[in-house]
């Protein structure tokens, strides 16, 4: 998962200025996948942890039991995401896309 980047949405402050808080994200390493009235974007476990101190734990969920198969994936600890003061006024909240549940 982690080459891949690890997914969430990003809400803005003022949502008349998605486009800038889009920017200063990508500026950040951030890859931004979409722009509407929340922000899509991805990321590697590294910059979220840098940018927004995301602490990340791994969940394990078998997927199929009748053959066994696990799936671990990252997720964000609760409370653990914090907007910096510098993207204060541009961002007002991250929620982290959880992965679907196979079972």
């Amino acid at each position: 998962m982690a080459e891949e980047g690890i997914a969430a949405e990003v809400v803005p402050a003022d949502p008349g200025h998605a486009g800038r808080a889009a920017k200063a994200l990508a500026q950040r390493g951030f890859r931004v996948l979409h722009v509407g009235r929340s922000i899509s974007v991805q990321a590697p476990r590294g910059t979220w942890e840098t940018t927004f101190g995301v602490a990340f734990a791994p969940r394990t969920t078998v997927v199929q039991p009748e053959i066994a198969r696990d799936v671990t994936d990252l997720r964000a600890e609760p409370g653990s995401v914090h907007v910096p003061t510098d993207l204060a006024e541009l961002i007002a909240d991250v929620a982290f896309v959880e992965p679907p549940d196979l079972h």
